[in-house]
């Protein structure tokens, strides 16, 4: 009954903002109704604003758009952030979402979110635009640090997290780029080829879920094309999928700047509203309708979508946050870089015993630099920021070690250092000139570099020579070396790999990375971070395009389901990473082994933390078709969950796996197929199929 009462009142709600809506839509002139589907008034006043911005020291300007004062209508004030609120100065900086997603923790997804909800706020903005989660498809990909990983459950399941979060606390979630923005530097031009089943199984399945169970608020468009067309302009995608397969009920807006091509193509298609600025949502939409090429009710339609959303929420207002507030949230960013960190390598040499290390070594590029990130869009200007070297200099001033820095320029002098030194950390990896968002002027007229705030795509997966350089000539002399590796998407080590003592991924940390870093180094904290990529031990064998492709075709396999398919040998798995302690798991038998499409499994885990730290573990299923051929799908990721254990102490995992999750696509019904035949359900700590515990189901 209560369930049944809460229905009925979230139908009543909805029916009288729409009723609303169609009120106000009908009070409004053109012009008013115009101004509710794009931004600011101009190009040029854009720019005005942004300059604003700059001169005031903050990064982003607060985007509004959509303001009625006459109509009560609010603005629409839009901020980015997928490591932070990039609106004003002095936001909290968090580990990138790569590393977010590292962590495989929905719960602490969830809490960074409340921070980002909470700090956007503050600065006026009621609408969120960092919920990024398209795939890591092509291993070199520029933004793949702004979103999870190469699953679309695990990128799903850590989106669903953050857009909950956003919007349990007041704000509009923006989901983006929909769809097949996977590659960076042409991104503008570029169009992808993808066949029915792999857009439908691999492209779509995590903004699916964001849409029907996230209740997102607002869908961004992506700057590509999908077979041909302009996403910002497809109508299969935000008329056919986005509307009539999944009931999306929120307004749909362009990717900013050159993200809508055609007024006419995107009114038609149901792109909502034009961001940041009516480019063709001005003067060319004034035009197409007073040659009747579209007609006033075509933009009511457009309003329908908006309104009821922009009413639905609150008008908030910036308010304050205490220092005290701002302390908490500095103290998660810390624990969220300590959850990312991923160990993939230790002989022997972690955690560092502070009683037996008198002298420690910290090297690198990065030792003493702020590495928070990429310097577009995501961009974020945190109050101060933690270095690896003042991390770890407080660290070693507690424990009365003496801490030296060189810069490793030098290979011979940085082996001598490193000899006399009781433990090395190196820092290498990447940066914002390597990789991250890529800022062009018109595409159509100019497609040579114009505005650079990041590499883009990077040119290559392998270190730095430099940096390759300083890991031979030290590791040679010190085994009680660490390699801290930054950066956002997956290097190719297999030139130094064999060499590494102990490998850390710290990613791009976020402002308290250097704390992070020193809390793992020295065992006050058990790293637990899972890679949310797979790492192929052959360069040639991942996914590669060419930065001028205007066109690609994308295949239905990439990241681990392309090493089962194809035999691919891999470094390191998905979902693989040490802890200092190690865990038994024990899956129990399947009650049912005989199930329906409409039947969900449900699986208990056993788990014991068996060594003597406090520590976590992520206990990952995977489910595939066990007559699966070379070639075919082996196993995709059904359900992942984080259980922290004492010394000694067990617990059990419950898993709930509805059948429908393993449907297929039907491209000849258009819609999802359950196939009857034979299952395993695979259960461990990572996607390699030789460690993995198996259990026979059958659907029929």
């Amino acid at each position: 009954m209560i369930v049944l009462a809460v229905c009925i009142a979230f139908q009543m709600h909805a029916f009288a903002q729409h009723t609303l809506s169609d009120s106000l839509i009908a009070q409004m002139s053109l012009k008013e109704k115009l101004r509710q589907i794009t931004a600011a008034k101009s190009k040029s006043s854009l720019v005005m604003h942004f300059m604003g911005a700059m001169i005031a020291g903050h990064h982003f300007p607060l985007i509004k758009s959509g303001l009625n004062k006459r109509l009560h209508v609010p603005a629409l004030a839009f901020s980015d952030g997928p490591r932070g609120g990039v609106v004003g100065a002095g936001n909290s900086s968090f580990p990138v979402a790569i590393a977010l997603g590292a962590s495989f923790d929905t719960a602490l997804e969830y809490k960074v979110g409340t921070v980002y909800a909470a700090e956007t706020q503050s600065h006026g903005a009621n609408y969120f635009g960092g919920i990024c989660v398209n795939l890591l498809y092509y291993p070199r990909w520029g933004r793949a640090q702004e979103s999870f990983g190469e699953d679309a459950f695990h990128v799903g399941e850590m989106g669903l997290a953050l857009t909950r979060a956003i919007q349990d606390h007041g704000m509009m979630g923006c989901v983006k780029h929909f769809a097949m923005n996977n590659i960076e530097e042409n991104r503008y031009l570029v169009d992808a080829w993808v066949d029915d089943t792999t857009l439908h199984e691999v492209m779509l399945p995590h903004f699916r879920k964001i849409v029907e169970q996230g209740q997102v608020a607002s869908v961004m468009s992506s700057y590509n094309r999908y077979n041909g067309y302009y996403c910002g302009e497809n109508a299969y995608l935000l008329r056919h999928v986005l509307r009539e397969q999944w009931h999306f009920k929120g307004f749909v807006t362009s990717d900013w700047d050159w993200g809508l091509r055609h007024a006419v193509g995107g009114v038609k298609s149901w792109m909502d509203i034009e961001m940041p600025c009516p480019r063709y949502y001005g003067k060319h939409l004034k035009e197409a309708i007073a040659s009747g090429k579209l007609n006033e009710h075509d933009v009511d339609t457009l309003l329908q979508h908006i309104l009821p959303t922009k009413l639905n929420y609150p008008n908030h207002k910036a308010y304050h946050l205490s220092k005290e507030i701002m302390a908490q949230h500095h103290e998660l960013a810390r624990e969220a870089a300590e959850q990312s960190m991923v160990l993939l390598e230790n002989h022997q040499v972690l955690p560092y015993e502070a009683n037996k290390v008198k002298t420690m070594l910290i090297m690198g590029r990065f030792a003493k630099k702020a590495n928070l990130g990429d310097v577009g869009s995501s961009r974020v200007y945190p109050p101060y920021h933690v270095s690896p070297y003042q991390g770890l200099k407080e660290e070693c001033k507690r424990e009365n070690i003496k801490l030296k820095y060189y810069s490793g320029k030098n290979n011979a002098k940085a082996a001598e250092l490193a000899k006399h030194a009781d433990a090395v950390v190196l820092c290498v990896g990447f940066d914002h000139h390597d990789e991250g968002e890529y800022i062009m002027g018109n595409p159509d007229k100019n497609k040579k570099f114009i505005v650079g705030f990041s590499n883009g795509d990077r040119d290559s997966l392998y270190l730095h020579g430099e940096d390759q350089r300083l890991i031979h000539a030290v590791c040679a002399v010190n085994k009680h070396c660490t390699v801290t590796f930054f950066g956002g998407s997956p290097p190719n080590l297999t030139s130094v790999n064999d060499e590494i003592p102990a490998l850390l991924f710290a990613w791009y940390p976020g402002m308290e990375g250097g704390h992070a870093l020193s809390n793992i180094l020295f065992g006050k904290v058990s790293p637990s971070g899972k890679l949310p990529f797979s790492i192929l031990r052959n360069a040639e064998d991942n996914i590669s395009f060419r930065p001028q492709d205007t066109a690609v075709r994308y295949g239905y396999f990439h990241g681990y389901e392309l090493a089962d398919a194809m035999h691919k040998p891999l470094l390191y798995p998905f979902g693989y990473g040490l802890s200092y302690s190690h865990f038994s798991i024990n899956a129990k038998a399947l009650d049912e082994q005989a199930l329906r499409a409409e039947d969900t499994i449900h699986l208990s885990v056993e788990v014991k933390n068996e060594g003597n730290i406090n520590a976590a573990e992520v206990i990952q299923i995977y489910a595939g078709n066990a007559n699966a051929t070379e070639g075919t799908l082996v196993k995709r990721l059904v359900a992942f969950d984080k259980i922290k254990l004492d010394p000694g102490i067990s617990g059990t995992v419950n898993f709930s796996i509805p059948i429908s999750q393993l449907a297929r696509w039907d491209a000849s019904e258009d819609n999802w197929k359950v196939l009857p035949g034979n299952y395993y359900l695979y259960i461990g700590n990572s996607a390699d199929q030789a460690s993995l515990q198996r259990l026979s189901f059958f659907i029929r």
